[in-house]
């Protein structure tokens, strides 16, 4: 389930429209890589330490986002997100340099992408060679009986 908030309410609510929004993983870094900045120039204390932070995090969502479906890993970070905005408000930012197992667990784990399979290989049938064209094993220095023209072997 992907979370929004509503301003109005002052409430987190399930959103699909959010999940529509964020199609993959860059709707969500290059954002966050712009939210991060502007918070950065605005911590006067612990700005070095409050970097590092981000920049963990950032690793830790693209590395989640390449090993797991995007859905989950979406799932995640809205939650995870929307923790580390609560705890921002009392000035703590050291949560976005950690993994939340649990989040992980309800949200991630088991969910690994779909393995890419090679497509098989068609036997296709060998054309007969062209004696206009260069022999392959003469150029490779691996053919020393003939020319460098095609042939039959």
């Amino acid at each position: 389930t992907v979370y929004a908030f509503n301003g109005l309410t002052n409430q987190f609510e399930a959103s699909n429209v959010t999940a529509k929004e964020y199609k993959n993983p860059n709707s969500i870094i290059i954002p966050l890589q712009i939210y991060f900045s502007i918070l950065q120039a605005h911590i006067t204390d612990q700005r070095a330490n409050v970097a590092s932070q981000f920049f963990f995090y950032n690793a830790h969502l693209l590395k989640i986002a390449s090993e797991y479906e995007w859905a989950t890993v979406l799932d995640y970070h809205m939650e995870f997100f929307n923790m580390r905005r609560t705890e921002m408000m009392d000035g703590l930012y050291s949560g976005w340099g950690t993994v939340d197992a649990a989040l992980m667990a309800d949200h991630v784990l088991g969910r690994h992408k779909p393995m890419a399979t090679k497509p098989a290989k068609a036997n296709m049938p060998q054309t007969p060679a062209n004696p206009s064209d260069p022999c392959r094993k003469f150029n490779k220095g691996s053919s020393k009986d003939h020319g460098k023209h095609q042939h039959k072997d």
